[in-house]
C-alpha cells in the first residue's frame, strides 16, 4: 500500500516539476531572511520574528546570456529589495497576505516576468508544541495576456495557484479565445493541463493516505 502511495506521490512531484519547466528560464532567490512583525498573535506583532523567503521568477534569460549585459535582465538585488521592503514593512495577520503581496508586486514592477513563485515560511510557531522545520504558504502567480489599448501597454493577470486549476465554462471559453492570439499558447495550455493533473494526483494521494490512516485506526486494538 505504501509503495503504491509513494509511487503516486513521486509521479505527482515529477509531473509538477515538468509543468513548471515548460515556463522556461527563471531567476532563483533562495533562503532570504528578514525580520518582520506579521502574525495574528499579539506577541508576534510586538516581538517579531525571522521569516524565510524563496522566490522563483520565470523570465527569458536568453538575451542576457548572449549579451552579458545587466540591462537585458532583471537584477536579483531589485527583487530582493522588493521582498525585503514588504516583509519588513507593515504587519499583516496572515503569511498568505504577505506572500500574495510579494508575488503581485513582483509581477507589477517587472513586466518581463511571466510567472513568480513565492514560498514564505517561519521556523518558530507559537501555537504548535512540536519540533518543525518551518511552515507557510507557497504561491504561484503568472501572466496570461499582454495587450495594447489606446497606445498603452495593459497587462492582464489572472491570479492562479497550482493547487486551484478549475475554470467555469465561461472563463474557459474566454481564456481559450485569448490564447489563440498568444505566441505562447501551446506552452501555457500544456502548463495548465499539467498543473491540473498534478492537483488531481495530489488530491488522490491525500485521500488514499486518509483512507489508509483510517484503516490503521480501525485495526489497532489500542484505539
Amino acid at each position: 500500500m505504501h509503495s503504491s502511495l509513494e509511487t503516486t506521490a513521486s509521479a505527482t512531484i515529477e509531473r509538477r516539476e515538468s509543468s513548471e519547466s515548460m515556463l522556461g528560464d527563471k531567476l532563483v532567490l533562495k533562503g532570504l531572511k528578514f525580520y518582520g512583525f506579521h502574525g495574528a498573535i499579539p506577541e508576534e506583532r510586538t516581538l517579531g520574528q525571522m521569516f524565510l523567503v524563496d522566490i522563483d521568477a520565470w523570465v527569458s534569460l536568453k538575451k542576457a546570456g548572449e549579451s552579458d549585459n545587466l540591462a537585458d535582465t532583471i537584477s536579483y538585488v531589485d527583487i530582493f529589495s522588493l521582498a525585503k521592503e514588504i516583509v519588513e514593512g507593515s504587519p499583516r495577520n496572515l503569511l498568505e497576505a504577505v506572500a500574495e503581496l510579494i508575488a503581485s508586486k513582483t509581477l507589477e514592477k517587472f513586466p518581463q516576468i511571466n510567472a513568480v513563485r513565492v514560498k514564505l515560511s517561519k521556523p518558530n510557531v507559537a501555537l504548535i508544541k512540536s519540533t518543525i522545520d518551518y511552515l507557510g504558504p507557497n504561491l504561484l502567480r503568472y501572466v496570461i495576456e499582454q495587450a495594447t489599448r489606446g497606445g498603452k501597454s495593459v497587462v492582464s493577470r489572472r491570479k492562479f495557484s497550482s493547487s486551484h486549476c478549475k475554470f467555469d465554462e465561461r472563463e474557459r471559453s474566454v481564456l481559450m479565445e485569448k490564447m489563440k492570439s498568444s505566441t505562447n499558447r501551446r506552452r501555457l495550455l500544456a502548463f495548465l493541463v499539467a498543473s491540473s493533473l498534478s492537483f488531481h494526483l495530489w488530491e488522490f494521494t491525500r485521500r488514499q493516505n486518509a483512507r489508509h490512516e483510517a484503516k490503521k485506526v480501525q485495526l489497532d486494538p489500542k484505539s
